[in-house]
């Protein structure tokens, strides 16, 4: 038994194919590509990730400098904490920042 479609038929099934193809095959697919487009600041990391975009390290800042500024922007964590996830995350891991020794301190600035 034949089914017939009509021409309008056809051209809505022609519309939706084209609009999956374009979100399975445009470059943006993919969750991290599209969480750091967005500008998602959440956690301890979104909120250092905050402070880089705001031009905040645009000058050497102490570890204690910088816990202030993530708790004016409502971020609250501990002195260690921010300090491992400065090293780790933004100095080693994604280079972004750099650390500077100052006496007995660090101060930590973008990488140029």
């Amino acid at each position: 038994m034949a089914v017939k479609t009509s021409d309008k038929e056809i051209a809505e099934i022609k519309k939706r194919l084209d609009k999956i193809e374009k979100e399975l095959f445009s470059k943006k697919s993919g969750t991290k590509k599209q969480t750091s487009e967005k500008n998602d600041y959440s956690g301890l990391v979104g909120g250092i990730q905050l402070l880089i975009d705001k031009k905040f390290f645009s000058k050497p800042r102490q570890l204690s400098e910088v816990t202030k500024e993530l708790k004016t922007n409502t971020y609250h964590y501990s002195l260690a904490v921010v300090s491992k996830s400065l090293a780790r995350d933004f100095v080693k891991t994604k280079r972004i920042l750099t650390r500077i020794k100052d006496g007995k301190k660090y101060s930590y600035v973008i990488r140029k």
